[in-house]
């Protein structure tokens, strides 16, 4: 039985998380307690799980109403967090009250040298025959190609099988309320995200807005898929 990894990629806000804990759920009980049809989930967001929690910027923490104090970084950009939420706001709209704030996720080198290895590590979860839901939000160039690499090192050497998913918000304004309503991102993140996302040389097998599609029913068409890749 080939291995299968299922990729949902999409921009903050989106509707990720729901998705993939709801194709988890679905694919549990297809699997029927046949554990090498089961499926694990992973998520760019697991390095918040895995990272010292004082690394985190202090805009973030804030808005999870911890203890900034706690921080190792004493104020915002001074290089000691692990990732910063940077304003991208163009400034030509700097004075326009209708302007939208932009905001893009960096990290620190230790950061990205973290976001890597991590990436490295779904392949060789892959490759020990552990079938994967990934949760991915591929904001820049460079998250993405490390991605692909390891897909397609996983489709040829391993013999595995990729189901790739483009996850979207078609309304901004849907978009920024599930934004501001998480209260757990920085506000601008959905926006400026949204299209970088899928920007980079993933080959999607289908697209869903979540706006637009019920969950159930987008869940429904990724197992559509599944059905298909495996009688092939």
């Amino acid at each position: 039985m080939r291995t299968i990894a299922i990729v949902i990629n999409g921009g903050s806000s989106v509707g990720k998380s729901t998705l993939c804990e709801a194709l988890s759920k679905a694919l549990l009980l297809r699997a029927d307690g046949d554990q090498k049809r089961t499926f694990c989930k992973v998520a760019f967001d697991d390095f918040l799980l895995h990272c010292p929690k004082q690394l985190s910027p202090r805009s973030f923490v804030g808005l999870m109403k911890g203890d900034v104090d706690q921080c190792v970084s004493k104020k915002d950009f001074d290089g000691l967090a692990l990732f910063e939420y940077v304003d991208e706001t163009a400034s030509a709209d700097a004075f326009d009250e209708t302007a939208k704030v932009l905001k893009r996720l960096v990290f620190s080198d230790l950061g990205e040298r973290y976001i890597k290895a991590q990436t490295e590590g779904w392949k060789r979860i892959l490759e020990n025959k552990v079938n994967l839901v990934i949760d991915a939000f591929l904001q820049d160039k460079a998250w993405a190609e490390d991605l692909i690499e390891v897909l397609q090192e996983f489709e040829t050497k391993s013999g595995g099988i990729v189901i790739s998913v483009a996850l979207t918000c078609n309304s901004i304004v849907e978009l920024e309320r599930r934004e501001k309503e998480r209260g757990d991102r920085a506000l601008g993140l959905a926006r400026s995200s949204a299209k970088k996302v899928h920007k980079h040389n993933l080959m999607y097998h289908l697209k869903a807005a979540t706006d637009e599609e019920t969950t159930e029913s987008i869940v429904n068409r990724i197992l559509d898929v599944l059905r298909e890749v495996e009688v092939e």
